[in-house]
């Protein structure tokens, strides 16, 4: 919870491989997309109340049926971040 609230990285640029529409805007193959993580973990639409303090949205029930790239604190894909991993091994006991 705390990652969503205060990402290590505000942002990151990806260059998409493909086009694609978002909303009614079609983005051609080659542009560079900033992707926000403040903006995206704050979006009400993935986290009620996302100004709110609540660790309890990261258990297994409230987790189910969000989006997977709805909480990204270390991006997400193939050039996401090492340090993925080596926060996933320091947090289990």
């Amino acid at each position: 919870e705390t990652l969503r609230l205060y990402p290590v990285v505000p942002a990151v640029a990806r260059e998409n491989n493909q086009a694609f529409k978002a909303l009614n805007y079609t983005v051609k193959k080659g542009t560079l997309c900033i992707i926000l993580f403040w903006e995206l973990h704050r979006d009400p639409a993935f986290f009620p109340d996302p100004e709110k303090f609540n660790p309890e949205r990261f258990l297994p029930e409230n987790c189910a049926g969000r989006h997977p790239y709805a909480y990204a604190p270390f991006s997400a894909g193939p050039r996401n971040c090492i340090g993925n991993i080596v926060s996933t091994i320091e947090e289990k006991p």
